[in-house]
C-alpha cells in the first residue's frame, strides 16, 4: 500500500507543477470570466468551463459546456447591480451596462427575483429582451425619473416583472414610443402608482397580461408620437387598467389597425379615450370582449377630436362593455369640428350609466346592433342622436331597461334631435319605455325606414 501511494505521489507531482506554470490559466474570481471557473475549493489555477459538462436532471436533457450554460443570459448582477431592496443603491447604471452587453453578444438580460432601485432612464436596446423572474418576484423601485425606454430598432421586449412609481415625474414607465421601434413587446408586467404606465408609437408593438394601477395620469397611450396612423397594428390583450380618480384608463391619439381584445378598464374620471390631434388619424380600430370603461367618474367612452385636422374612422366594437360611469356610457363630441365617421358597435352591454347611455355628435356613419340598454338615469336618454347626424342605423337592440336585471329610469329609448337622415331603426324592443322614439324637431326624417320594433 504505501509503494502505491509513493507511486501516485511521484506521477501526480509533475502534473501539479505543470498547472501551477502554465501561462494564462486564471480564475473567474480573477477574471469575472465564466470560461474560467473553480470546480472544487483549493483550486487555485481554474479549470475552462468548456472542459466541464452540464447535463440537466430531466427526461431528453442533453449535455453541453458549463461556459455555454452560464453565458444563456446576462444577469444584471454580473453587472454590479446591488438590488438590496432599499434605495440607496443606484442599480440605473449597472441595468445599462448589461443591456449593452447584450446587444453586443445577442444575448437577452435577467433580473432574478430580488428588489432593485433606478433613477433615471435604462434603455432597451434592439433585440434585448429584460426578464425577471415573474411579477411577484422582481420588483424594480422606479424613482421620480426612473424608467425604461425601447431604443430604436426591432424586437426589444419587457416581461416577468413589476415596477413601481415613487415621486410625481409624468414620464411613462415604459417608454416604447420616443423611439417608434419595431415589434416592442411588453408582457407580464406589473406596474404601481404610476403618472403614466406605458407609452406606445410604432410599428406592431404589444401589450399583453398587463396590469397598470393605481395610475394618476394614464394608464396606456397609444400614438402620443405619430401622425398619419404611423402607429400601426399596436395590440392590447388581456391587460388590467385601475385608475385613480381624475385620470385616464387608455388613450388613443393616433393609431391603424388597432386590436383591444379581452382588455378591463377600470375607475378614473375616463375609461377609453379616442382623441386625435393635429394631422393624427385613428383607423380600423377592433376591440372584443373587452371593459372599454366601469365606474368612470365622467364618461366611459369617449370619441372625440382635438383639432380640425383630425380624423375617426372605421371604428368597431363588439361583444364588449361601458356601464356605471358617472356620465355618458359613450360620448362622441368631435369638439375640434374633425372628421368622425363609421363607428359600429354590436353585441354591446350598457348598464347604470347616470346621463345619455350614448350621445352622438358630428360624425355620419352610425350602427349599433345586437345590443343591451339597461339600467339609464332618470335624466337620460339610452340613445341621444344630436342635430345633423346622418346615416344612422339602429336594430335588433335590447331598450327594455331590465335586462340584467338592472331597473331602467331613461324616459326615452331613442330620440333624434334636428336634421338628421338616412336613418333605419329596425327589430328594436322598446316595450316599458314611457317615449320609444322622439323624433325632436324632425317632423319626418328623410330616406329612412322605422319599422318592426316592439313597443
Amino acid at each position: 500500500m504505501k509503494k502505491i501511494a509513493f507511486l501516485c505521489a511521484v506521477l501526480l507531482a509533475p502534473m501539479a507543477a505543470q498547472a501551477q506554470s502554465m501561462p494564462g490559466r486564471k480564475s473567474y474570481a480573477q477574471t469575472g470570466d465564466p470560461a474560467h471557473i473553480v470546480p472544487s475549493a483549493g483550486t487555485t489555477d481554474g479549470v475552462a468551463a468548456s472542459l466541464v459538462q452540464y447535463t440537466p436532471a430531466w427526461t431528453g436533457a442533453v449535455g453541453r459546456p458549463m461556459s455555454a450554460r452560464l453565458t444563456d443570459s446576462l444577469n444584471v448582477k454580473d453587472f454590479g447591480a446591488a438590488c438590496n431592496g432599499t434605495v440607496t443603491s443606484d442599480d440605473t447604471n449597472a441595468f445599462n451596462a448589461a443591456m449593452k452587453a447584450a446587444a453586443a453578444s445577442n444575448k437577452h438580460v435577467s433580473i432574478p427575483g430580488v428588489t432593485c432601485y433606478i433613477t433615471s432612464t435604462v434603455t432597451i436596446p434592439a433585440g434585448v429582451t429584460v426578464s425577471g423572474a415573474g411579477m411577484g418576484s422582481t420588483i424594480i423601485q422606479a424613482g421620480s425619473a426612473g424608467k425604461f425606454v425601447f431604443g430604436a430598432g426591432a424586437y426589444a421586449g419587457i416581461q416577468d416583472l413589476t415596477i413601481t412609481q415613487y415621486g410625481t415625474n409624468p414620464s411613462c414607465r415604459i417608454d416604447a414610443a420616443t423611439n417608434t421601434p419595431f415589434g416592442a413587446s411588453i408582457r407580464d408586467v406589473h406596474i404601481i402608482n404610476p403618472v403614466c404606465g406605458i407609452d406606445l408609437s410604432g410599428n406592431s408593438q404589444m401589450v399583453d397580461r398587463a396590469r397598470i394601477e393605481g395610475v394618476t395620469r394614464i394608464g396606456l397611450r397609444i400614438g402620443h408620437t405619430t401622425t398619419l396612423a404611423a402607429t400601426v397594428d399596436p395590440r392590447v390583450t388581456n391587460t388590467t387598467i385601475a385608475s385613480a380618480r381624475g385620470a385616464t384608463g387608455m388613450r388613443i391619439e393616433d393609431a391603424g389597425g388597432l386590436y383591444l381584445v379581452n382588455n378591463d378598464v377600470l375607475y378614473g374620471a375616463y375609461g377609453t379615450v379616442f382623441d386625435p390631434g393635429k394631422n393624427q388619424q385613428i383607423t380600423w380600430v377592433f376591440a372584443s370582449n373587452t371593459v372599454l370603461s366601469d365606474t368612470a367618474t365622467v364618461d366611459g367612452l369617449k370619441i372625440d377630436t382635438a383639432d380640425a385636422t383630425a380624423q375617426v374612422k372605421g371604428l368597431n366594437f363588439e361583444g364588449s362593455w361601458s356601464s356605471s360611469n358617472g356620465n355618458m356610457g359613450v360620448n362622441i363630441k368631435n369638439t375640434a369640428g374633425g372628421s368622425i365617421q363609421n363607428i359600429a358597435f354590436s353585441g354591446m352591454r350598457f348598464y347604470g350609466n347616470r346621463a345619455n347611455t350614448i350621445d352622438v355628435t358630428g360624425m355620419s356613419h352610425f350602427r349599433i346592433f345586437n345590443s343591451e340598454f339597461c339600467g339609464g338615469g332618470p335624466a337620460g336618454t339610452d340613445l341621444y342622436i344630436n342635430t345633423g347626424v346622418t346615416h344612422v342605423i339602429v336594430a335588433n337592440n335590447d331598450f327594455t331597461g331590465t335586462c340584467g336585471n338592472e331597473a331602467s329610469g331613461s324616459p326615452a329609448g331613442i330620440v333624434f334631435v334636428s336634421r338628421n337622415n338616412n336613418v333605419v331603426v329596425q327589430g328594436n324592443d322598446f316595450a316599458g319605455l314611457t317615449t320609444a322614439i322622439n323624433l325632436g324637431s324632425n317632423r319626418t326624417i328623410p330616406s329612412s325606414s322605422i319599422t318592426g320594433n316592439l313597443k
